[in-house]
């Protein structure tokens, strides 16, 4: 019997998928707690139609990255950290410090998208790098200087 993956199985399919079971594996297990449906025609048709429409979003919503990424490449912060009498710097750039600047400017970001192994405390140009979804990525530049 044919049936559409309602959730993902373990050791049988994932959600969405059209998977041949045993009658009564489909009957008494699958139908019967709601995992999954019969693959009528009907049913085919609105799971093609769910795939056309999900391609179509994370296609509008890949072009829509692109443009964050581009514009992100182009950004530079600069941040000021207070010097002690030997020019040492006092305080540090953190992830946190990164992040509330580019959300003051509307970038929709996340904490865990800034790529930063320890932070920054140098007086000099950064090149800081930025995941974002669909496995694309950025960077944007962080100056420190003297305040």
């Amino acid at each position: 019997m044919k049936v559409i993956l309602k959730t993902d199985i373990k050791n049988l399919g994932k959600k969405g998928e059209v998977i041949e079971v045993k009658n009564g594996y489909a009957r008494n297990f699958l139908l019967k707690k709601g995992l999954a449906t019969l693959a009528t025609k009907s049913a085919l048709l609105e799971l093609e139609e769910k795939r056309k429409q999900q391609k179509i979003k994370i296609e509008k919503e890949t072009k829509k990255t692109e443009i964050l990424a581009q514009k992100l490449k182009k950004e530079t912060l600069v941040f000021k950290l207070k010097t002690n009498p030997k020019g040492l710097a006092f305080g540090s750039i953190t992830k946190t410090k990164i992040l509330k600047e580019l959300l003051k400017k509307g970038y929709p970001l996340k904490k865990s998208q800034i790529i930063l192994e320890k932070p920054l405390k140098e007086f000099k140009s950064h090149q800081i790098p930025i995941k974002l979804d669909y496995q694309i990525s950025s960077q944007i530049e962080i100056i420190i200087k003297k305040a």
